[in-house]
């Protein structure tokens, strides 16, 4: 994609393991699907550490180029652009929309996208101004700079699933997602936290806990641990209730075959980001202090 763009940096970003990250989470995508999905993978990882910064002003334009690319109504949002990151992001996309996966899924999908980019104008400007969130604050805004939420769409390709928005937001399966969501925000906070510290960034769950409750970093973590574990059984329990909530809808076989897929799909996320945590030296890397954060493939 042009945004890892020496040998040296992309062996380094071959210990990340990003392959078995999409590898568990999409576990049922084969060929092309997989190939797409892959890429989508690596480039959210990419574009992470490039929109981590300490004042919104940096990122700002870039954020812009990367909503041009999804707003249908901007003439030429997928031609190629200067920024590596909207050029590569106008691939993903010129690719994504030939999957033919309908205006409902596109749209809600490229909402979802949007809302990530902007989080990361919004936490730029909390690290800029010092502003500590409060934990439930910070959980509540997570939910979106987490980017599962737009990348749990992508679980519908594979089976090429037409879920409709009346589903989707049904407030059971939207507790299934928030569940999931917190998990993937919280593992990552906890494996991520000392990489966080290294180059000035406060928000984290770890950071913030240790901070606001006077906690050493041990403790604080050990906490965020529990809070995930709590998020994985509110899951379960959830889980079981599926059939109740098909029910409560309607939904007819092919719709209900969907939502096992996306049910599967969002277990799929809470099991394959824990595993690729595990095993991935993304987060033994320690960044210098600076303005916006600079990843190892990127130094």
């Amino acid at each position: 994609m042009g945004l890892v763009p020496t040998a040296e940096a992309r062996a380094v970003m071959d210990t990340h393991r990003l392959d078995l990250w999409q590898g568990a989470v999409w576990s049922s995508a084969t060929g092309e699907d997989l190939d797409l999905l892959n890429d989508w993978g690596v480039w959210a990882a990419l574009a992470d550490d490039v929109l981590e910064v300490r004042d919104p002003e940096l990122i700002r334009t870039t954020v812009a180029e990367l909503d041009d690319v999804l707003d249908p109504a901007h003439p030429g949002r997928l031609r190629d652009t200067p920024h590596p990151l909207a050029a590569s992001l106008a691939d993903l996309w010129r690719r994504t929309e030939a999957c033919g996966m309908g205006q409902v899924w596109t749209r809600r999908t490229a909402d979802r996208l949007s809302r990530w980019f902007d989080t990361y104008l919004r936490d730029a400007g909390y690290r800029r101004d010092g502003f500590w969130p409060t934990l439930e604050h910070y959980l509540d805004n997570r939910e979106w700079s987490s980017a599962a939420p737009p990348f749990i769409c992508h679980d519908d390709i594979p089976h090429r699933c037409q879920i409709s928005e009346d589903i989707v937001i049904a407030s059971g399966f939207h507790a299934m997602r928030r569940a999931t969501t917190e998990h993937v925000s919280l593992v990552n906070d906890v494996y991520g936290c000392d990489r966080d510290a290294s180059w000035g960034d406060h928000l984290n769950a770890v950071l913030l806990i240790e901070h606001h409750w006077g906690l050493s970093r041990q403790e604080a973590s050990a906490y965020v641990v529990k809070l995930a574990d709590q998020r994985m059984r509110y899951f379960l329990f959830l889980e079981r209730s599926v059939p109740e909530f098909c029910a409560d809808l309607n939904l007819n076989g092919t719709q209900r075959e969907c939502v096992d897929h996306m049910v599967e799909g969002m277990r799929g996320w809470i099991r394959g980001n824990l595993e690729f945590h595990l095993v991935s030296a993304r987060y033994d890397q320690l960044p210098p202090k600076a303005e916006r954060h600079h990843a190892d493939w990127d130094a």
